[in-house]
């Protein structure tokens, strides 16, 4: 069995790069959403473990830590706190078997399983599927099962991003936004496509799709 499950307190992690390191001691770094990702691995009892750092959510979590001292002094947060943990803010610890992967493609795969509320934004608002206007059951039934293959959709979209390592460059909604401007038009009994607008050849392109 696959398998790439988050760890949180655990022993297994080593911070030593992040507590005496900098960043030369980091194995590298990715783009993910327009955030730079670094990361390195540790291996304890035979488990394969990386470690992801996104310092502009550290600088987040500790500007909340920070705030909590001043309004929350009686549940626990303290300076001496705050600097016990602000190694740890910003980062993700992730073990897997899945050895032959790199670090980018371990933490996409990981990101794509836990954004639950992604799914339900691309529901409500890529999909415009928030409402419905049905009258029968029978008819909200159709309704939702379409929906659900526009997700299923959306999300193998999201697969072939991963695969080409274009997540940085493109979302689903640019790809569905780039890809509905590749228009056809019939002229008599024959289909003839229009001029492919820039944007949405070079997507074609990078994404290895063949349209006839």
């Amino acid at each position: 069995m696959q398998y790439i499950l988050p760890l949180k307190n655990s022993n297994l992690i080593s911070y030593t790069i992040l507590k005496e390191g900098t960043k030369k001691d980091f194995q590298g770094y990715f783009k993910f959403k327009e955030k730079f990702i670094w990361y390195y691995r540790c291996e304890k009892e035979d488990l394969l473990i990386w470690v992801f750092v996104d310092y502009s959510l550290k600088t987040e979590e500790e500007q909340d830590y920070l705030g909590r001292i001043e309004t929350h002094p009686e549940e626990g947060y303290t300076i001496k706190n705050f600097h016990q943990k602000e190694h740890t803010f910003g980062t993700i610890a992730l073990v897997t078997n899945l050895k032959e992967l790199p670090a980018s493609k371990i933490f996409q795969y990981f990101k794509s399983r836990v954004e639950i509320e992604q799914m339900f934004d691309a529901f409500k608002n890529t999909l415009q599927s928030d409402k419905s206007y049905m009258r029968s059951d029978y008819s909200l039934e159709g309704w939702m099962f379409i929906n659900y293959l526009s997700l299923v959709y959306y999300y193998k979209i999201y697969k072939k991003l991963i695969e080409k390592d274009l997540l940085s460059r493109y979302n689903c909604s640019d790809v569905l936004l780039y890809l509905s401007k590749y228009r056809r038009v019939k002229i008599s009994t024959h289909w003839i496509g229009l001029q492919i607008p820039k944007q949405t050849k070079k997507l074609i392109e990078d994404l290895g799709l063949h349209i006839t």
